[in-house]
């Protein structure tokens, strides 16, 4: 059996990763979600990194993620 991922454990993923503050493993899942799964980022998607990245005080990097 096998379970693919939704939009709701994405966002938990990536919220997830804001508050352990893991950077590299958040931009990771983010291109996974849409380079294996074709989930195309909405904008909580884009919400979770910019929190992530403020969290660790790298919103300039927010560019990178278009």
């Amino acid at each position: 059996m096998s379970i693919n991922p939704n939009t709701t454990i994405f966002v938990s993923v990536l919220y997830a990763c804001s508050h352990a503050s893991l950077v590299k493993e958040g931009y990771q899942y983010f291109k996974f979600m849409n380079d294996y799964y074709y989930i195309t980022p909405i904008m909580k998607y884009y919400t979770c990194m910019a929190h992530l990245l403020c969290y660790v005080e790298h919103l300039d990097e927010l560019k990178y993620y278009k």
